[in-house]
C-alpha cells in the first residue's frame, strides 16, 4: 500500500499544489474539509449521507452500489485517523500514486505522482491516452488536461460511471463482451511473433534477483531462492520459440475493467502499457476468470494457425517470466527514484516466491 511509503501530509500537501495547478478545472476551495483515513484512501465525512456515499462508491468503482449492506460496511470502516485537507474532491485514494474524485458533470479524476516517485508511469499513460484511437474495441476515460513542474507531474481525467466485474453477472459479461474487445484491442494494435529470448534474458533475471535478496537480507544460501533461480535456470529450453506480443495494458485487473451504462467495456489506467507478451498483459483475468482460458487459447490459434507455437502452458510459462522481469524493473525504477523502505523490496520477494509457486504449477501441466 502506497501509504507505508509517504507521509500523508507530503502527499496532501502535493495534492493542494495540483489542484492550484489545475483550479480552471477543479473548482478551488479555501475550506479544509474533514476526512477519515480508510485502508487505502481518505473519505470526505459530510460525503456519508446514503445519496452521496452510494456515488462515492461508484466513483470508486466499489461492488454493490446500492445494497444497504454495502453501504452500513462502508459507514462501519470509518473509523481511520481523521485529517484536515482543503480539497474539493470527495475522496482520496494512495496507491502508486495519489487519486482525487470530485463529483460534477462530468466527474473527474485527478492523478499525481507521490512525493519522492517518478514521473515515469503518469508520462506513459499521457503517452497512451493521446494516442487511444488506436483502442476502438475499449473505453478509455477522456484525458480532460494534464500539467508538469520539476518534482511532480498531474492529469485530470473524466470519470466514468460503471460496474465491476464482481458478482454473479461477471463471468458471463468477462467472456461475452469483455475478453473479446480485449482480444480485438491487441489484434488493433498489431499481434506478432516475437522470438522469446528477446524476451526473456535467464541470466539477467538471476542477477537482478539476486540483487534485491542482497538488498533484503534474502541470502543466495535461502532455499527460496536458490528453488527460484533453479527453475529459472531449468526453463532456459523452452526458449528456442516464438511467442505472440501486442500493445498491451499492463496492469488488466476487475479494478481497471468497468461496464459503462451501455454494457460497453472501459479499461482504466494505463500508467504500465506497452509492448509485451499478451499472456502477461492476461495473466490475472485468467488467475480470475478460468473458463476464459479457452477463448484465449482459440483466439491465438486463430492468429497464427499456420506458425509452430509452443503449447499454451508453455506460452504462459514463458509470459510469467517476462512478467518477473517487468517486475523487477519497476523495482529498480523505484529504487532509483526514491529511497526504498525495506518493506517494499521484502515485498517485491514476496511476490517473486508466489511467482516460484505459479511456475511450479504450470511446469506440472506444460
Amino acid at each position: 500500500m502506497f501509504i507505508r511509503f509517504h507521509h500523508v501530509d507530503r502527499s496532501l500537501e502535493r495534492l493542494e499544489n495540483a489542484e492550484a495547478t489545475l483550479a480552471g478545472h477543479i473548482q478551488p476551495t479555501t475550506t479544509a474539509h474533514a476526512f477519515r483515513l480508510v485502508g487505502d484512501r481518505l473519505i470526505r465525512e459530510d460525503t456519508l449521507s446514503s445519496h452521496a456515499l452510494k456515488g462515492m462508491l461508484g466513483y470508486s468503482r466499489d461492488p454493490g452500489i446500492g445494497d444497504p449492506a454495502t453501504l452500513e460496511l462502508a459507514r462501519c470502516r470509518l473509523r481511520g485517523e481523521r485529517f484536515e485537507v482543503r480539497t474539493s474532491a470527495y475522496a482520496i485514494a494512495f496507491k502508486s500514486n495519489i487519486r482525487a474524485f470530485y463529483i460534477g458533470s462530468p466527474g473527474c479524476t485527478l492523478k499525481v505522482n507521490a512525493p519522492g516517485t517518478s514521473t515515469e508511469f503518469l508520462h506513459n499513460e499521457i503517452r497512451v491516452r493521446q494516442n487511444s484511437g488506436v483502442h476502438e474495441s475499449v473505453g478509455i476515460p477522456k484525458l480532460i488536461t494534464w500539467s508538469e513542474n520539476d518534482s511532480w507531474l498531474c492529469l485530470l481525467e473524466e470519470s466514468i460511471h460503471g460496474r465491476r466485474p464482481v458478482g454473479k453477472w461477471a463471468n458471463d459479461w468477462m467472456s461475452r463482451a469483455a475478453m473479446p474487445a480485449i482480444l480485438d484491442m491487441y489484434h488493433q494494435s498489431g499481434v506478432e511473433l516475437t522470438p522469446a529470448r528477446q524476451l526473456v534474458d535467464p541470466s539477467l533475471l538471476a542477477s537482478r534477483i539476486q540483487a534485491i535478496a542482497e538488498h533484503t537480507g534474502w541470502t543466495p544460501g535461502d532455499e527460496n531462492l536458490d528453488r527460484f533461480l533453479s527453475r529459472i535456470e531449468a526453463l532456459r529450453s523452452i526458449l528456442d520459440c516464438c511467442v505472440l506480443t501486442s500493445a498491451g495494458h499492463g496492469d488488466l485487473t476487475i479494478d481497471n475493467i468497468l461496464a459503462d451504462k451501455d454494457d460497453h467495456v472501459v479499461l482504466l489506467d494505463w500508467e504500465r502499457a506497452g509492448r509485451m507478451t499478451i499472456l502477461h498483459d492476461l495473466r490475472k483475468l485468467l488467475r480470475r476468470f478460468p473458463a476464459l482460458h479457452e477463448l484465449v487459447a482459440s483466439r491465438f490459434r486463430a492468429w497464427f494457425a499456420h506458425a509452430q507455437l509452443p503449447t499454451f502452458s508453455n506460452h504462459r510459462l514463458i509470459s510469467r517470466l517476462h512478467g518477473i522481469g517487468l517486475r523487477f524493473d519497476t523495482w529498480q525504477s523505484f529504487r532509483l527514484n526514491r529511497q526504498t523502505d525495506k518493506g517494499m523490496a521484502d515485498s517485491f520477494i514476496r511476490k517473486a516466491t508466489r511467482e516460484l509457486d505459479e511456475l511450479d504449477q504450470l511446469c506440472a501441466t506444460a
